[in-house]
């Protein structure tokens, strides 16, 4: 890790890890794991992603977006909302009911995202307040 890393969320940098761990295909840490996670998203239609892209997430210094999250959850056989947040997705029973017009809120908001990370504008203050906030509702809902 370089000395100038910036740690993001080491948390999904630890749940990334238990997953390649449990994953009886997934090779050791330092036997071409990170190789490995790369060919599979090839694979399994993510595209093509560097080492570095997956050094980030194995380091916490970054997450991935939401539809590679789904493909590197796919990819190690777990639930992509335990991968990326911590928590259960739809199927745990500890979900709420969320009323439909705050799903529908959120819905839009993660499709203007959508919209303005396929702009450039990922990093922009607007991207990062609304990711915050999907982030948010989906840890309460």
């Amino acid at each position: 890790m370089p000395a100038n890393a910036i740690i993001r969320d080491p948390a999904f940098a630890k749940r990334l890890a238990q997953a390649c761990d449990a994953s009886p295909h997934c090779p050791d840490k330092h036997r071409g794991r990170l190789t490995w996670i790369m060919d599979q998203f090839k694979l399994h239609g993510g595209g093509k992603i560097s080492a570095e892209t997956v050094r980030r997430w194995s380091e916490g210094e970054s997450k991935p977006r939401e539809a590679k999250n789904v493909i590197l959850a796919k990819i190690l056989g777990v639930d992509p909302s335990w991968l990326y947040l911590g928590v259960e997705g739809a199927a745990s029973s500890k979900r709420r009911t969320v009323p439909a017009h705050v799903k529908a809120l959120a819905d839009a908001a993660a499709h203007l995202l959508e919209v303005h990370e396929a702009m450039g504008n990922a990093q922009s203050h607007a991207a990062v307040k609304v990711r915050e906030a999907l982030e948010e509702y989906r840890k309460s809902a």
